[in-house]
């Protein structure tokens, strides 16, 4: 049986990942990786959906419950891929960190990314069914729309960013490798996936023609 869900470590992600991550390691809280991962992807394929408007040609709800479902499966189905990939391409730099673990760090330490779907909540809240096909443009002449459109979408870029950083910081911790090893074994993975992403667009061109 799950050890229940230690919402202390969330904000904690935020000013100490290193330390998070240890004592995520060391407890049984990485069984919550899988719903983890499926909840942010979810929540990053409604940012994704936000960014690029796509409300305006498919709908409101279309975009929302394809977002949630191929957003969620894409997101446990990445951990898994990204997760076998760093830890192979880790084993040629030194990392110790074994598939779990490294799973574990690449959920975790995007829980950062819970802030951003909370942002895009509130913008859910503010614009409604609009939510997927609005720009600071079809927001007209209202000041305080448009405010709260630019300050919400540049809180989600901040916190995106911000869990790239710690992602970063919990697969050096799991891994025992150097934040400047880390990004090299990240770059090793993406070369190693590069050939997966050529063959995807080398599929999809046969059929667009």
């Amino acid at each position: 049986m799950k050890d229940r869900f230690e919402w202390g470590f969330v904000p904690a992600m935020f000013f100490r990942p290193r330390k998070t991550m240890a004592k995520i390691i060391d407890g049984r809280h990485r069984e919550w990786v899988l719903e983890i991962a499926a909840v942010i992807g979810a929540g990053s394929a409604l940012l994704q959906a936000s960014e690029w408007r796509v409300g305006q040609q498919y709908g409101f709800w279309p975009v929302l419950l394809a977002a949630l479902v191929a957003g969620a499966l894409y997101g446990v189905l990445s951990l898994y891929l990204s997760g076998w990939l760093l830890t192979v391409s880790g084993r040629w730099v030194g990392a110790k960190g074994d598939f779990g673990m490294v799973r574990a760090a690449l959920a975790w330490g995007r829980t950062p990314m819970l802030a951003a779907c909370l942002v895009f909540l509130m913008q859910l809240l503010v614009f409604g069914d609009q939510v997927f096909g609005v720009s600071s443009r079809s927001l007209g002449d209202s000041y305080a729309l448009r405010e709260i459109y630019v300050l919400s979408n540049l809180a989600i870029v901040v916190f995106s960013v911000w869990s790239l950083v710690t992602t970063v910081a919990a697969l050096s911790e799991v891994q025992r490798l150097s934040i400047a090893k880390t990004f090299g074994n990240l770059l090793i993975a993406g070369l190693m996936l590069l050939p997966l992403l050529i063959l995807v667009v080398m599929f999809f061109s046969v059929f667009n023609h």
